[in-house]
């Protein structure tokens, strides 16, 4: 009984915490943020450049990992916001949390070009059971998206190799070890040289959506206001998203 009242008090003192570095106008106060690997990797290190200088004294404490983990830890106040990749604009089951769109990009199913099935124009699903995948670890939403669809049609997935990152999975499906599920525009130069080629999954169009996402009902600290600002100013679809949230917050630096 008294540890439920006390982690409502732990909560209390946090947000009385942050209010107060508020009043010292961002001289002090820190920002924790999980950001999905591909995000932190490709997009994360330049907001950061750009948020130090404007605000040197907010202690950053920073966390790259699969975007559903992220969701969870936002949920239990580990984490002040979150920068995840989807393949749908929200997930299912987190009702608490609130999905602010940044942008999205088209995914395309990638082979070597000398691999048996770029030469067929189109492909189902039934085509993929038995092709052998290149995917990330466990976690990934992309690697999740395949084991669905597969098992839908009471196939598991044949990984061939299991990686973690983009860059290493895109070299080993040039090598031609197997399909993978990559952004287009992170593998357009290789489809140019004609070292990558495209799968058309006949019904299939996906894209990678990516979102800032953070706890509704949680209190919009003056270092969070200065890092969604920074996302209203970097991500086209985030000046409209992040409008509300914002011009509701007198205490915005």
């Amino acid at each position: 009984a008294l540890l439920k009242h006390a982690e409502g008090v732990s909560r209390l003192v946090t947000v009385a915490k942050e209010e107060i570095t508020d009043l010292r106008e961002l001289r002090g106060g820190r920002l924790a943020i999980g950001a999905a690997h591909s995000f932190a990797t490709y997009e994360l290190p330049r907001l950061i450049e750009i948020y130090r200088k404007s605000y040197p004294k907010i202690n950053l404490a920073i966390e790259a990992g699969w975007s559903v983990e992220i969701a969870r830890r936002i949920v239990s106040y580990e984490l002040d916001l979150g920068l995840l990749v989807l393949v749908t604009p929200q997930l299912d089951g987190f009702q608490q949390l609130t999905f602010a769109p940044l942008g999205e990009s088209e995914l395309v199913f990638v082979v070597a070009s000398n691999d048996p099935l770029a030469r067929r124009k189109q492909l189902t699903w039934d085509d993929l059971r038995e092709a052998p995948w290149i995917l990330n670890q466990q976690g990934c939403v992309y690697r999740s998206y395949i084991e669905s669809r597969l098992k839908e049609r009471g196939q598991a997935v044949k990984v061939e190799v299991e990686v973690l990152g983009l860059e290493l999975q895109k070299k080993l499906t040039q090598l031609g070890l197997g399909v993978s599920l990559l952004p287009r525009h992170f593998v357009s130069a290789e489809l140019k040289r004609g070292t990558l080629k495209t799968l058309h999954v006949a019904g299939t169009q996906l894209k990678a959506h990516s979102c800032v996402v953070f706890r509704s009902d949680k209190y919009i600290h003056g270092s969070m206001i200065a890092f969604l600002k920074l996302l209203q100013e970097n991500f086209h679809p985030a000046k409209k998203s992040l409008r509300t949230v914002l011009s509701s917050k007198a205490a915005a630096p």
